[in-house]
């Protein structure tokens, strides 16, 4: 089936909810998230050329189009086999990606053009980084792993085998779902006892229609640093997670005065893949969870603790249920894009978000080549004075971004602060 307006391009499947959710945000605001992989050595732009382009033939909807059918909504198209772009530019300092996290998150990509996907590789003689940029609707963060895993096989040498269009997270939902049995928890699932989601207070959040850019700023923990938060949050019986959501809150209030007082939203995305059986497609599955959390008196840990406790509905079948039919609702409300951004934001606004990519398992080895550190995810929804924070474990070592087009100056170190205190207090 082909559309009228898409000339040589196939209809491959409608977007789901949350993709249609993302395509009206996009209407407003770029909505582009990033990856940066950085690595000990360099290769001919040749090799990475012939890479991109077997993981593209592996993915469909990295050769996708978004166009709107006869009625208006959005569906994907398959593309006419353009390449991944690959810039290549000089690398001049250890940080520059972040210079270029900056501008890839504002250049809105040409929906109606296929690939949804681009790439940035900053090479100098020793070194080189990859930023790796995805149109939302396509992608999450555990998918841009994904995307990097299989590039580096290519770069290794490895044929890729194309890969069948992925259905939706919905759709996948729909056919693991039972009326009368819910799915159980996957195993790697936090070990809480689900409950209802707390009242959210009522707050008005609005839209940043500023068109500046938006900043970003790092820091990583050593491999000691890491391992003894790691040993802590064992010991603790709380994660990763919510250590860092409970410091930069903490952090937060503490370097915004005026919010000092206040509930401040804090969003967290839920990887929905192990719960919807999907370990190895590029297509966006993710759920959210989030809470208004009042001041607390108490120590880090049990703040983390109860963050822990009062975001563990959401990870659950029935919590990823709950927000897939709110947003499949919210975006079938009459009215333009701008109008439904700005009604979403006031209802489901945050003010800090963390998206945590875990510890991924990118052992693949590429001659010439080796992986030493990983950075995002980078994303933003326009929030009025939104710190989104996206974090990673690899090689041993915790790493942070914020990213905001109003930052807070010092946060991620007042976090890091916090959280190594806390660690020494919980060990001595």
């Amino acid at each position: 089936m082909s559309l009228s307006n898409g000339a040589n391009k196939d209809l491959l499947r409608p977007l789901s909810g949350y993709e249609r959710f993302l395509w009206t945000f996009n209407q407003v605001k770029p909505i582009n998230f990033s990856l940066v992989a950085s690595f000990e050595g360099r290769l001919d732009p040749t090799r990475w050329t012939a890479a991109l382009a077997e993981v593209q033939k592996q993915h469909p909807l990295l050769d996708a189009s978004i166009e709107q059918d006869g009625s208006q909504a959005p569906v994907f198209l398959s593309g006419t086999g353009s390449p991944i772009p690959l810039q290549i530019k000089e690398r001049t300092s250890s940080t520059q990606w972040q210079r270029e996290l900056e501008r890839e998150l504002s250049e809105p990509f040409a929906l109606s053009s296929s690939p949804l996907a681009r790439t940035v590789l900053l090479a100098d003689d020793q070194r080189c980084d990859l930023v790796l940029t995805l149109y939302h609707s396509i992608a999450d963060g555990i998918g841009a792993l994904l995307f990097l895993r299989n590039l580096l096989q290519a770069l290794g040498g490895e044929s890729l085998s194309p890969s069948a269009l992925p259905p939706s997270a919905e759709d996948r939902l729909k056919a693991l779902a039972s009326p009368t049995q819910p799915a159980a928890k996957p195993a790697d699932a936090e070990q809480e006892e689900t409950k209802p989601s707390p009242a959210q207070p009522a707050r008005t959040f609005t839209y940043h229609h500023a068109p500046d850019q938006p900043q970003v700023d790092s820091i990583d923990f050593s491999s000691e640093e890491t391992a003894h938060i790691l040993r802590c949050v064992h010991r603790e019986q709380t994660t990763v997670g919510a250590l860092l959501l409970a410091a930069l809150e903490s952090a937060f209030r503490e370097l915004s005065p005026v919010l000092r007082d206040t509930d401040l939203h804090l969003h967290m995305p839920v990887d929905a893949r192990p719960y919807l059986q999907n370990e190895r497609d590029l297509v966006l599955s993710i759920s959210a969870a989030q809470v208004a959390w009042a001041h607390h008196e108490g120590d880090l840990w049990q703040s983390a603790r109860q963050l822990q406790s009062d975001l563990a509905s959401a990870q659950s079948l029935a919590g990823i249920a709950d927000v897939y039919a709110r947003v499949g609702a919210a975006v079938e409300m009459p009215g333009n894009a701008v109008d439904m951004v700005d009604a979403m934001i006031k209802s489901d606004g945050y003010d800090l978000h963390l998206s945590n990519l875990k510890a991924p398992d990118l052992s693949e080895t590429v001659s010439g080549l080796h992986l030493k550190a990983l950075w995002g995810p980078a994303v933003l929804f326009g929030i009025e004075g939104e710190q989104s924070i996206g974090a990673v474990t690899f090689a041993g070592e915790l790493r942070l971004i914020n990213t905001s087009f109003t930052p807070v100056k010092g946060l991620l170190g007042t976090a890091r602060q916090r959280i190594l205190a806390a660690c020494e207090l919980a060990a001595s």
